[in-house]
């Protein structure tokens, strides 16, 4: 496994949950590009992005952050790894983390 260089800077993207994000997403009221909220401590940076945003809401946050850490379950990994491939998503993370979801091949 390749060593990641300091300061990590990390993107998370969740899905959030509960009441409050549900009513929010049927209403149409996710904010765009806005990350749902940012970390930083010690020179590293944690910023986690909601799956609720449009894919290419997304991919801009992702372009403008270039993380060299990315997590994300199995299926959104999937979707930006094709963006990737398709010279769509301009990120080159050193690590990718899946949760949440089995990791088919």
């Amino acid at each position: 496994m390749q060593r990641i260089r300091l300061p990590i800077l990390a993107v998370v993207l969740l899905a959030l949950t509960g009441p409050a994000a549900r009513a929010e997403s049927a209403a149409g009221a996710v904010p765009p590009r806005r990350s749902a909220f940012s970390l930083g401590i010690f020179g590293h940076r944690l910023t986690y992005i909601s799956q609720l945003h449009a894919i290419g809401e997304m991919k801009e946050q992702l372009e403008k952050l270039q993380p060299n850490v990315l997590s994300a379950p199995p299926s959104m990994l999937k979707i930006l790894a094709r963006e990737a491939e398709a010279g769509n998503l301009g990120i080159r993370p050193k690590q990718l983390v899946s949760y949440a979801e089995v990791l088919y091949p």
